[in-house]
């Protein structure tokens, strides 16, 4: 399964990239709690998705929310009732991925 690309995004994450590898010592961020929940929450989203469990993953969003879900290759805003339909094609199609957390922010002292 292929999903579309999200071009800006796509674009943010390599200019942050650039950044977080190119001047670590001007980065340095103070390690607290508000880190560890946020990552708490990347993890938990990326396990609902591989699991395909679409009420937990639904969890993650706000009541509210509107946005162009790049996985949905829409182009038009999507609301949180249909955010999950990607994650309903894993559950349903069960493909295969692993994912890793990894971040350079974990490294910077």
């Amino acid at each position: 399964m292929r999903l579309p690309v999200n071009k800006p995004a796509s674009f943010a994450l390599v200019v942050y990239a650039i950044l977080v590898t190119s001047w670590p010592d001007r980065l340095a961020i103070a390690h607290t709690p508000n880190i560890d929940e946020v990552w708490a929450l990347e993890e938990a989203y990326w396990e609902y998705v591989q699991s395909g469990d679409v009420d937990h993953y639904l969890t993650l969003w706000h009541e509210d929310f509107i946005g162009w879900p790049c996985a949905l290759g829409q182009m038009h805003p999507a609301g949180k009732s249909s955010i999950a339909e990607w994650v309903e094609r894993i559950r349903d199609e069960k493909p295969r991925f692993t994912f890793r957390r990894s971040s350079r922010l974990d490294t910077l002292s």
